[in-house]
Formats: structure tokens, C-alpha cells, sequence
């Protein structure tokens, strides 16, 4: 058989010499030596023609070769997660490495250590933009220094986004504490939306939450909100002076309704009259008995004005003034609302956000 190495005859039932083997494994731990000097060192000096000259002269393979430089990087990755603080200089010779090495960034950083140096570089970009949205004078730069760490950490355009993002979405978390979005609030999100480039395609859930607080913000000032972009084509006619605040879609109309029914009993006595006739002399006492159910109209819009609630569907439109509005009551899944008057029902709505529609319809009354 001919040497794995070498190529040369081995001998009977031999796969290889043993120098050959013996300065294959002296050219990996001579490799392994090297990578670990220049990790000490921070500097990657000239370690990629030391790598290709030792790797020829001591017949390592390719193959064999990759997967050696893989492993060290690994192990070093993992050296520098051992105190659980990834420090600025051991990244950043971590990154040297690969380019320096000739590593595949894809296959590194989709390691086991390669993915959690890399949720540190996550959580510092993070933490950098929070931290600095106290004060919108301290975003200025921003955007450099989240170029900074993507680079330090060998981080994606993707997996950069994703962190933006996420910051983002804490510090619309943390401005809702209260409910409402403060006006320093809004310029720190409008300056991140602008610097980053964030819009309705990113998050439509988080930028609606932001989009509803100012309207809240805006009705609890008594100023009519025109926020929410709402084209009107519903069959409904609008006062002078009346516009569009909100637009709830696929929302259950219920009516409360009342049915009537008798419950009572008879009671008396028959007598046989002739055969097969009977005469019965008997009583009925009962009494009316009033039930309230409620009945679902159907599924529709809801359309919110400063004026009225307006309920529209294919085959009805149910128009509720704000004036005449006693109470309106969340629940987990929508509003009830009442109007003034000995007959009226309450009236319900179920809907996918009841504590901004209760918020925005109790607060109406501050527009007029």
C-alpha cells in the first residue's frame, strides 16, 4: 500500500510511514502553537504564509488542513466565553483570525461559540442604542457606533437589522410604560426611524402601538388626531367640522335584544259528559317572563370620529352619537357602549384592541 502522506510504498498492509506521520502530526501541533501565539498577542503578523508553507512541507491535506484551523478558532472562541465577558480585544483578534486564516465567516460563525460571541455583539448594539434614547442629544453618532460594533463582531446586514429593530421595539416598550408616548418620546423615535430607516414593513405591530399613543396623546390634548391615514368609501355622510380619527376592521356588532315568554300552569277538574266527551272546568294563572340575549348583527367596520361611532356592514350601518354616550366598558375582546335614554340597550363591539378603543372613545368628549 502507498503512504496517505507521502504517496509513496508503505509496505504490506501499511497505510503509511511513520516519519511521514510523524511530521504530519508535528506540522498541526507546530500550526496549533502558532494560532495560539497570535492570539496572545493580538497580532496576526504573517500567520497565513506560516500556515501554507508548514502545511506543504509537512503534508498536511487540504481537507484536514480546514478543519484544524475550524477547530483552534472554535477553541479560541471559546476561551474567550470562558469568564462570561467577551472584552473588545479579544473580539476583535477573533476577527482578524478569520480573514487572516482563510476561514469561511459563514462556517465559524455558525458554531456553537461563534453564535453566542456573536448574541454579545447583538446585545451591545442593543443596549448601545437604548442606553443612548434616554436623550436625543446622545443619539447623535448613533449610527457610527452601531457600524463600529456590526464590524468589532463580524455581524450581517441582517443580523445588524435585527438588533436596530429589537432596540427599537424596547424603546417603544419603555415609552408606553405610561400609556402614552411623551413628545421628547416621539422626536427620539422619529430621529431612529429617520437614522435607521425603519417602517411599517419592519414591525406594522410596534409602529401601530406608536402610531395609536399619539393618537391618544393627541385626543387627551383636544386636538383631532389626523395620524391614521383612513380613506373614506363607506356609505356614511359626515357633519361640518366632523373627521376620521380611527378605523377598526372585522368587528362583531352585537345588539342586545329582548324576548318574551308566559310561564304559568292550569288546574281543574274533568267530568264525563257522555262517552268519549269530557268536560273540563279549569284555570290558567301564569306570567310574562322578559329575557336579554345578545345577538350578533354581523361583522364589519368600525369607524371612529370625533363625532360618532359609526358601525358599517354590507347591510347595515349603525350610527351612535358621542354625545349621547353614558359609560363605555372594556372587556378582554371588545367594548360595550351605552347611550343616554330609558330605552336604549347597551350595545357591543368585539374588537382586537379594547383598551385603546375604550381609551380613544372616553376621551371624545374632549374634541368637542
Amino acid at each position: 500500500m502507498n503512504c496517505r502522506f507521502c504517496g509513496e510504498p508503505a509496505g504490506f498492509m501499511k497505510r503509511q510511514h511513520q516519519e511521514c506521520y510523524d511530521s504530519f502530526m508535528h506540522g498541526k501541533n507546530y500550526i496549533r502553537q502558532c494560532i495560539d501565539q497570535i492570539y496572545q498577542s493580538r497580532d496576526c503578523m504573517n500567520i497565513k504564509e506560516v500556515i501554507a508553507h508548514t502545511a506543504k512541507n509537512r503534508m498536511i491535506p487540504d481537507k484536514v488542513l480546514k478543519s484544524l484551523l475550524e477547530e483552534c478558532w472554535e477553541e479560541k472562541a471559546t476561551e474567550a466565553l470562558s469568564d462570561g465577558v467577551v472584552s473588545k480585544d479579544e473580539i476583535s483578534i477573533l476577527v482578524q483570525m478569520i480573514s487572516a486564516m482563510g476561514l469561511d465567516p459563514i462556517t465559524v460563525w455558525s458554531s456553537s461559540p461563534g453564535k453566542k460571541i456573536k448574541k454579545y455583539g447583538h446585545s451591545a448594539i442593543v443596549n448601545e442604542i437604548v442606553s443612548a434614547s434616554s436623550k436625543l442629544d446622545d443619539l447623535f453618532g448613533i449610527q457610527q457606533k452601531v457600524r463600529n460594533i456590526s464590524q468589532l463582531y463580524g455581524m450581517s446586514g441582517g443580523d445588524t437589522r435585527n438588533s436596530i429593530i429589537e432596540a427599537w421595539r424596547k424603546i417603544i416598550d419603555k415609552s408606553l410604560e405610561d400609556g402614552v408616548i411623551s413628545k421628547e418620546e416621539e422626536k427620539v423615535l422619529d430621529f431612529l426611524s429617520d437614522t435607521f430607516e425603519i417602517t411599517q414593513d419592519d414591525d406594522c405591530i410596534y409602529m401601530t402601538k406608536v402610531v395609536k399613543s399619539l393618537v391618544l396623546r393627541d385626543v387627551l390634548n383636544g386636538v383631532i388626531s389626523k395620524r391614521a391615514s383612513i380613506t373614506i368609501n363607506f356609505p356614511v355622510i359626515m357633519q361640518r367640522g366632523e373627521e376620521p380619527i380611527w378605523l377598526f376592521n372585522d368587528v362583531n356588532y352585537y345588539e342586545y335584544r329582548t324576548r318574551r315568554h308566559y310561564v304559568g300552569g292550569s288546574s281543574g277538574m274533568s267530568f264525563r259528559v257522555a262517552k268519549g266527551v269530557y268536560f273540563r272546568t279549569s284555570a290558567f294563572k301564569g306570567h310574562p317572563v322578559d329575557t336579554t340575549e345578545a345577538v350578533n348583527v354581523g361583522c364589519g367596520a368600525l369607524l371612529i370620529t370625533n363625532k360618532h361611532l359609526f358601525w358599517i356592514s354590507s347591510l347595515k350601518v349603525v350610527k351612535i352619537p358621542v354625545k349621547k354616550l353614558i359609560s363605555v366598558n372594556p372587556f378582554s375582546d371588545g367594548i360595550m357602549v351605552q347611550k343616554d335614554g330609558v330605552t336604549a340597550k347597551p350595545q357591543c363591539f368585539k374588537i382586537d384592541d379594547p383598551w385603546f378603543a375604550c381609551n380613544l372613545i372616553s376621551n371624545l368628549h374632549l374634541l368637542s
